[in-house]
């Protein structure tokens, strides 16, 4: 069937339905849910997916048909298993933990749940990119979502939102409460210089429905977000460029602006970097303990942990002063994760580290696998939303170099727009 063939109202319903998705996608805290749900229910697009699975279940037996071209769902799952193994093994091998107010067996089946639930994600948006002429929107719609998110930002900017703790946008901050500079709909400026990488580059790049339009929002999105220092949309945009260089698609055009953008980025990312002083550890605290993080679990994972890996939900347990720097004794919240103060989960800071020290070197190399698969797989294409879907995995990548969670909606898009792409296979 084609699009023109889908009745007006069905076609009505899914652009809503995408729009809908596209700004819920990214923001990362909204207490009515987080306060229930923790983890799972931060991220309010989480419910709705959650919501959609069940809905389409009840209504439709082809939900778990969904034609795709990659067996991600196989990978995860074994992913899923390969965690799993390791934890019912973990007994036997494992040095003597100091006690902890949390259960790890609480722990597997909390962070096992986020894998699980990453999957369904996965499943309900590629049933949702399969449907006629959703896929086509995806360009037409990104900037709505984008200019909504952007105008509340500049109207935090302005004062519009004054209320102090009890205003509207503190449903939308995290324990920490408001914050100094501005952050719309997200907890913190970093959440929101992630978003403005991954609307933006897409917007940039590929022009969509309307170029002129559309590249004018985007340059705005960049330019807000480093205005209130969000450090974290760099990594975001550097992932996205090599991923876009590296594709083998010869359109001089996209070629040309892409090469202008990373002029552009370089000197910026670079002065934000010395202006910020992000490299300095002696000042930068937040820079201390997300480092020193990654290196203690790099640390448990060279210990011989990562080979067959710890057990899903496990690196919390091994968070002791016997893996970590010197250097990381000097941030106050990495000390109150080893004492027992903290009440959140400790963090690698870095999901291939998570993986690898979690699930193994197996299940590492299988996520490494998945995504390299995806690449190839629409390496030539030329068809706008797979390479908005593969900006959003990159970006989304870039974003899990700074955080480790298992269950990302914004990967979760990137990689169901990838897997229905209409001419892709999977390399043989």
């Amino acid at each position: 069937m084609k699009s023109t063939d889908m009745p007006t109202s069905t076609r009505a319903g899914c652009r809503f339905l995408l729009l809908t998705v596209l700004l819920l996608l990214p923001i990362d805290w909204f207490s009515p849910t987080g306060l229930i749900l923790r983890e799972a229910g931060a991220k309010p697009l989480n419910v709705l997916l959650i919501g959609l699975f069940g809905w389409y279940c009840l209504r439709y037996q082809s939900l778990f048909r969904a034609p795709s071209r990659l067996p991600m769902q196989t990978v995860f799952a074994l992913i899923l298993f390969s965690g799993t193994a390791a934890f019912l093994a973990s007994p036997f091998f494992q040095p003597h933990l100091p006690p902890s107010d949390r259960s790890q067996l609480v722990q597997f089946f909390t962070q096992s749940a986020m894998m699980i639930l990453f999957m369904v994600e996965i499943q309900v948006l590629t049933y949702l990119f399969n449907k006629p002429g959703v896929r086509v929107q995806v360009l037409r719609v990104l900037p709505i979502a984008a200019l909504l998110h952007f105008g509340v930002f500049l109207m935090e900017s302005a004062g519009v939102f004054s209320g102090g703790s009890i205003g509207p946008l503190a449903l939308f901050r995290n324990e920490s409460g408001l914050i100094e500079r501005a952050s719309g709909l997200m907890s913190e400026p970093s959440y929101y210089g992630t978003f403005a990488a991954l609307f933006a580059t897409p917007l940039l790049l590929l022009g969509g429905h309307r170029p002129v339009f559309n590249r004018i929002l985007a340059m705005a999105l960049l330019i807000s977000a480093f205005l209130v220092q969000a450090k974290t949309m760099y990594l975001v945009l550097g992932a996205q460029f090599i991923c876009l260089l590296l594709m083998g698609n010869k359109r001089l055009r996209l070629r040309g602006r892409l090469w202008v953008a990373i002029a552009v980025m370089v000197p910026t990312a670079l002065y934000m970097s010395v202006n910020t002083e992000v490299l300095n550890l002696e000042e930068n605290l937040s820079s201390i303990n997300r480092l020193g993080s990654s290196i203690l679990a790099w640390r448990v994972a060279s210990d011989g942990y990562g080979l067959l890996g710890i057990g899903t939900g496990q690196f919390h347990f091994y968070y002791i002063s016997h893996f970590a720097p010197d250097f990381l004794m000097l941030s106050q919240e990495a000390t109150d994760q080893m004492t027992g103060l903290s009440t959140g989960r400790a963090s690698t800071f870095n999901l291939p580290l998570r993986l690898l020290v979690e699930t193994g070197v197996l299940g590492a190399t299988l996520f490494t696998g998945l995504i390299i698969a995806s690449f190839l797989s629409i390496r030539r294409s030329s068809d706008p939303a797979s390479l908005t879907g593969m900006c959003f995995v990159a970006g989304s990548l870039g974003f899990l170099m700074t955080q480790d969670s298992y269950c990302l909606p914004s990967l979760a898009f990137g990689l169901a727009l990838v897997m229905t792409e209409p001419s892709a296979k999977a390399p043989t």
